[in-house]
């Protein structure tokens, strides 16, 4: 229920409507996208201590039943602002590119995009150390 949005009605968890829902803040050390409304939000991610983000498999189920099968060309927006560094992890059949060595947030904000590009793989680029 908490992560439940409505815009004209629409439900957000289903229906992706083209336009910029604002920023969603992940204070905790784990985080997995759930929703297709997720990629039209910019995510900060403020804790002390490090961050796996988990980048979920195209066409599987949440607990709620709705599925995150974003689009190609999809692009994430991802910022730390908290001291510890975020690293995207892949979902057993996701494939996550990153810059060779370069596989987590540089530091407090930094940005870094996630990109789709197959049906289970993303480029991971920007601030990365």
């Amino acid at each position: 229920a908490g992560r439940e949005s409505k815009v004209g009605g629409e439900n957000l968890k289903t229906k992706v409507i083209g336009k910029f829902l604002g920023t969603s803040t992940h204070t905790g050390t784990t985080y997995t996208f759930a929703y297709l409304y997720e990629a039209q939000q910019v995510h900060t991610f403020s804790n002390a201590a490090a961050i796996t983000l988990t980048i979920p498999k195209g066409n599987t189920a949440t607990l709620a039943g709705y599925c995150y099968n974003y689009d190609i060309g999809t692009v994430i927006e991802c910022i730390q602002i908290g001291a510890g560094q975020v690293t995207p992890t892949a979902a057993s059949g996701v494939t996550l590119n990153f810059p060779t060595g370069k596989t987590k947030s540089t530091g407090q904000y930094s940005k870094f995009f996630l990109t789709k590009v197959s049906t289970n793989a993303w480029y991971v680029s920007g601030d990365l150390a």
